[in-house]
């Protein structure tokens, strides 16, 4: 990965599994991931914690249909459990 145009490491974490039974529409994932990221890494957060949030916020898409603005307490218990589970 580049960062300012240098070469850095990231520690390798596994991806969390996501429960496939309660999967309600794949449409947006991509978009809510880059949201995330893009959210937090100008808000010069590092590409670690950048990768963290797109993940969190793709998977929250996962369990929602269509374009979903979740509620802030919905998605801040969504990112406690999370968080808890890595």
């Amino acid at each position: 990965v580049y960062e300012d145009f240098k070469i850095i490491n990231l520690a390798y974490k596994a991806p969390r599994k996501v429960d496939s039974n309660n999967i309600i529409d794949t449409n947006g994932c991509g978009d809510s991931f880059a949201a995330g990221f893009l959210f937090q890494y100008f808000s010069n957060f590092n590409i670690s914690d950048s990768l963290l949030l797109g993940n969190i916020c793709g998977e929250y898409n996962l369990y929602v249909k269509g374009f979903n603005i979740p509620e802030k307490n919905k998605f801040l218990s969504f990112f406690n459990e999370y968080d808890s589970k890595l």
